[in-house]
């Protein structure tokens, strides 16, 4: 394969990358700004573990959880930021957008005793 077919492929794959992480990037600032706050709880997490043979095994987590909407619906919805040590069972503050509430994102809450911010 030529040098510049090289070049217009890795260009191409770089823009893809880069496009999906801004518009993953802006749904998420969108759901904070405007969406309605809810109480999830966190139904199971699951594990992926991918090789590289650069870095070897690694593991990932995808963390589940349901909520009522505001409207009364029940809703499943993996969860893309949990916060740190979260647990099966655990109850979480999130925001969701009512026309895509499969969206979801985990919000921090203010800690009363001390103003800190707390999961």
């Amino acid at each position: 394969m030529d040098d510049w077919k090289k070049i217009v492929i890795v260009g191409l794959v770089a823009a893809t990358f880069i496009v999906v992480a801004l518009f993953m990037f802006l749904r998420k600032r969108k759901i904070k700004k405007n969406g309605l706050t809810a109480t999830a709880v966190v139904t199971h997490i699951e594990e992926r573990e991918s090789y590289d043979s650069d870095t070897g095994t690694t593991v990932n987590y995808e963390y589940y959880v349901t909520y009522f909407t505001a409207d009364g619906e029940t809703v499943d919805a993996r969860l893309d930021n949990p916060p740190r040590r979260t647990n099966v069972g655990d109850q979480l503050k999130i925001k969701y957008l009512p026309e895509k509430p499969h969206y979801v994102v985990a919000i921090k809450e203010k800690n009363k005793d001390n103003g800190a911010e707390a999961h």
